[in-house]
């Protein structure tokens, strides 16, 4: 049975009655309308270049901010994002007490934390002194793999990276997944492509520098090591284009299974340190890599890979550390491989540690763990009103009617497939602004003054959170994104998310025209 659902006019009397609801401006943020005629050059005939004639003037006019690798409307609106959490974020440190209970005060605790720059710098690599001298005092290459197991809670790296997710061919069950890792440049190419030699340079310079700053023993030889171990792993590495086969991707085992496949690396071990050594199967993904991957491993020297531990720690932890640690890494990782200018200042740092990196297209950030849900709630109850929800939810609902409509139309599909592309389109579930229930953050502990600390404890608990719902039945209301997000996605629960950072103009505007909101926000929902 169809929906009934409201219509354009229906629509545009609710965009007025959010505009007053929410306390907005009266008119539409771009043009008289809601569209932007100011960038276009019309100089140039739509016929020759139609890119120029639509985008030309605005192109003309705009800068990349030097703290930016790129600029767009859509990184505009992560400004604006930026904007207000930091804002509510220095309004929450100001009144947060020494011993925070809620969720403001627990966000505004950690962002005093990441703030406080004397306490980092006084700290220095003794922040990160628990995990270097646990893998100086590993023995063996099995007690290392059993660090690697803390890869969600802390800051180790590993070889292999996991993750819990909806089981793609049972979707009413979650499936432990995990895939091949290891590697600190972007992708296998640039340890074995001619074209990335430079940044392949670069990096080998960049560990060692880490390694010197970790007071590793024979820095420069070291980082070649690990380089080298890192060339091989990207040698036994599937490539991108394999990893986009679902099918392949796809490989059920159990652990004893696991273990006789990829001989070589200490998988219980492993396990048992995630907490989920009681695991009746889990899903290899890259699976002709794995084999390769493990004997690698074993094949290395054990001081290679503590120091290939070592580095991964320092290079995940370097955005929580003192200066000379965050100023390596924004020269690797931002200006050489993202071409980025200038560092951003601290207190954007502070949102991305406390929020999460991916409130930002484009935005990159080595959190370990963060309040981005908490933080969700902040920005949701303040930004975006149940209102503004509820208009989303019906243009949607307007799109799938449309939809449904012209499927049931096509005359090039058989019956068959019809029907079940109608089931598919029918189950869909819609996720819009932000999660029907709320995280629970009231076990979490936040201090003012203990940043690492605060990154390991939220990881710990976001960890927590899923591993512990693994044997129950599959949450179809979970969120993958958190509220002050900048993107949309349609994940494995066969869903459409939609949250509320990227419904703001020009995506969204409650005083826009509703043709300007269903091609703006109703073509990201269509795509």
């Amino acid at each position: 049975m169809k929906k009934t659902t409201l219509g354009l006019t229906a629509f545009a009397a609710g965009c007025i009655a959010l505009a007053k609801a929410a306390d907005l401006p009266s008119k539409p943020q771009y043009g008289a309308w809601g569209f932007d005629l100011a960038g276009a050059d019309t100089k140039t005939k739509p016929g020759d270049d139609f890119f120029r004639y639509a985008n030309g003037t605005w192109i003309d006019k705009t800068q990349i901010p030097a703290d930016k690798p790129a600029y767009s409307l859509r990184l505009a609106m992560t400004d604006l994002t930026e904007k207000r959490l930091h804002e509510m974020m220095e309004a929450a440190a100001a009144k947060s007490p020494s011993d925070p209970m809620t969720v403001e005060e627990k966000v505004g605790a950690f962002y005093h934390s990441f703030m406080d720059e004397a306490a980092v710098a006084s700290l220095g690599v003794k922040a990160i002194e628990p995990e270097l001298g646990a893998i100086r005092d590993a023995k063996s290459a099995e007690e290392l793999a059993k660090l690697m197991g803390r890869t969600a809670t802390d800051f180790e790296s590993s070889l292999f990276n996991y993750g819990i997710d909806v089981d793609l061919k049972d979707p009413g069950i979650y499936a432990f997944y995990i895939g091949q890792g290891g590697l600190g440049l972007p992708d296998r190419d640039y340890y074995l492509k001619a074209d990335f030699a430079a940044q392949k340079k670069a990096y080998q310079d960049y560990v060692a520098t880490l390694l010197r700053l970790t007071n590793w023993p024979e820095a420069e030889a070291r980082a070649k090591d690990v380089v080298d171990f890192e060339t091989k792993i990207a040698q036994a590495s599937w490539t991108k284009a394999q990893q986009r086969d679902p099918i392949a991707t796809y490989n059920p085992m159990t652990v004893d299974e696991l273990a006789k496949f990829a001989p070589g690396f200490a998988w219980k071990d492993f396990l048992a340190t995630t907490g989920m050594s009681q695991l009746p199967r889990v899903i290899v993904a890259e699976k002709s890599a794995f084999p390769k991957l493990a004997a690698t491993y074993k094949e290395t020297a054990l001081a290679t890979l503590q120091a290939w531990e070592a580095f991964h720690v320092a290079d995940n932890a370097a955005p929580y550390l003192s200066k000379p640690f965050t100023d390596a890494y924004f020269i690797m990782r931002d200006k050489t491989l993202s071409g980025q200018k200038e560092e951003k200042v601290r207190w954007k740092r502070a949102i991305t540690a406390v929020g999460g990196g991916d409130f930002g297209v484009g935005d990159r950030f080595g959190t370990l763990g963060t309040m981005g849900f908490g933080v969700g709630q902040l920005y949701s109850a303040k930004y975006f009103p149940p209102e503004a929800k509820a208009k989303i939810e019906t243009l949607v609902a307007n799109l799938k009617d449309a939809y449904h409509a012209r499927l049931e139309k096509l005359d090039w599909m058989g019956a068959d497939t019809k029907k079940e592309a109608l089931k598919k389109l029918d189950t869909y579930t819609i996720k819009v602004g932000y999660p029907d229930h709320a995280r629970d953050y009231s076990s979490l502990v936040i201090k003012p003054d203990d940043l690492i600390g605060n990154a390991k404890r939220c990881a710990a608990a976001d960890w927590a959170f899923y591993s512990g719902r693994f044997s129950g039945p599959v949450d179809r209301m979970d969120w993958g994104m958190t509220p002050q997000t900048n993107d949309a996605y349609n994940g494995s629960l066969r869903d459409i998310v939609f949250p509320a950072g990227i419904l703001q103009p020009p995506i969204f505007d409650a005083n826009a025209d509703p043709a300007i909101n269903y091609g703006a926000a109703g073509g990201v929902i269509g795509h």
